[in-house]
């Protein structure tokens, strides 16, 4: 076993030991997932510590992201997975409990009684989007302009070119009235 497993006492360290041995290696162990909360501000979080059991550090990730209060539809809401000791756990679960922020339950009751330090809210750091030079509605607008601006050119010169031809149809009338009278 090569794991880096942190023991808080020799205690714990020979628990863990027999523990493993009866259950063949898997067995719960303690972790302290880091993760980005949420309501304090949009697109703004506060990191929180969870204390959870489970059977991996992939496993610990999953129960945290599903937790309330945590940012479930960022990517990024896991910001570190430690394996701790079962003493740590316990205390970590007794802070968490007597932590306001994960006892209110809702962010109105949660300005009620000031369950945050504001000082420690942090802004998401988002990749700003591409800017393009123009964009799409832009460019379907000019497209409808410009087809509206041909079909009105296009309707000019044929309502001339018509024109022309009716004028010089009429003048070949004309003219071969005055040549050949007697054929019409």
């Amino acid at each position: 076993m090569n794991r880096n497993i942190k023991f808080c006492s020799l205690k714990s360290r020979i628990t863990y030991v027999i523990v493993s041995l009866q259950t063949g290696g898997t067995q719960m162990r303690y972790y302290k997932v880091k993760a980005k909360c949420g309501h304090v501000r949009r697109g703004k979080y506060i990191l929180m510590d969870f204390y959870v059991k489970a059977e991996s550090g992939k496993d610990a990730a999953a129960i945290v992201r599903q937790k309330p209060r945590v940012k479930h539809d960022w990517k990024d809401a896991i910001e570190s997975v430690d394996e701790i000791c079962e003493e740590e756990y316990l205390n970590g679960k007794a802070q968490m409990q007597m932590n306001l922020y994960f006892s209110v339950t809702n962010s109105s009751e949660q300005r009620r009684v000031n369950a945050i330090d504001y000082e420690t809210i942090v802004s998401r750091k988002v990749p700003e989007p591409r800017k393009r030079d123009k964009d799409t509605l832009y460019f379907l607008k000019m497209n409808k302009i410009i087809k509206k601006d041909l079909k009105a050119r296009l309707e000019s010169h044929l309502n001339s070119v018509s024109t022309r031809l009716y004028s010089l149809k009429s003048a070949e009338t004309a003219c071969c009235l005055t040549v050949y009278p007697q054929a019409f």
